[in-house]
């Protein structure tokens, strides 16, 4: 549910010319929050 609406709120926000661009924004913000998650999960 909150990914859906994460995605959705990206495509609102970033505006890109290129799907491929999109899912590579995606990927990266995936990445970032997966690290951020298992930062605090250490905490």
């Amino acid at each position: 549910y909150m990914r859906v609406s994460f995605i959705d709120w990206l495509r609102k926000e970033i505006k890109f010319e290129s799907p491929e661009a999109l899912s590579r924004q995606i990927q990266l913000d995936m990445i970032k929050a997966k690290k951020l998650i298992y930062k605090k999960s250490l905490l």
